[in-house]
């Protein structure tokens, strides 16, 4: 969940020997991509929770590096949309869904539609789109879909699709309150009558003084 991923990249971005203190708070930047390349990358990565991501995440890094490291990555903005995808696509542990969200929110290619189980489902329930399996072409046809709805903003769209669709789910989850007994209920109601009543007798008093 998004808990999760903050709190993962807050630990590394403790790696980083760049920081600032405000307001009694140490805030760090995160590593520069030549952390990744240090020997024992991997197993540190392991050790503040990565698993068995730690080493997609050395070799993607990597990767990055040797295509010219941050000046590369920033070039993608000047692609289009499937041009940068498929280069990010080409990374270690790199899927669809990582590359359309790296797209939406560091290339600037708004357009770009992460997609993934939560939103499949959002479709076939919000929008009646085919129960099919989450192949491929089905991601293609949704990012199209939801482009055909949503334009040039489709990406931020989808972001605030899959957050009510997760408020919803974690609502639905909360328990029922039990209601009062039918006893309970009439005595409250006897009482709530009663100090209505003796409102309104003071008022009138009131009025004919």
């Amino acid at each position: 969940g998004i808990n999760a991923e903050y709190g993962l990249m807050s630990k590394l971005s403790e790696l980083s020997p760049h920081s600032v203190a405000l307001s009694g708070t140490t805030f760090h930047a995160l590593p520069d991509i030549a952390l990744f390349s240090e020997p024992g990358t991997e197993h540190r990565l392991r050790e503040i929770g990565f698993g068995y991501r730690a080493k997609y995440l050395v070799a993607a890094m990597n990767a990055v590096r040797e295509r010219g490291g941050v000046p590369w990555l920033e070039g993608l903005r000047e692609v289009k949309l499937d041009e940068a995808r498929q280069e990010l696509a080409a990374l270690a542990g790199v899927g669809p869904k990582v590359a359309a969200c790296v797209c939406l929110m560091s290339l600037d290619k708004h357009q770009a539609v992460p997609i993934d189980t939560h939103i499949h489902q959002v479709a076939i329930k919000w929008y009646n789109r085919p129960n099919k399996s989450l192949t491929p072409a089905l991601h293609k046809s949704l990012e199209l879909f939801f482009q055909s709805k949503h334009g040039s903003f489709a990406g931020w769209a989808q972001a605030y699709l899959f957050y009510s669709n997760s408020n919803k789910e974690k609502k639905d989850a909360i328990p029922k309150i039990k209601k009062a007994p039918k006893a309970v209920v009439e005595r409250r109601t006897e009482i709530d009558e009663k100090v209505i009543d003796n409102r309104r007798l003071r008022s009138s008093k009131r009025l004919k003084r």
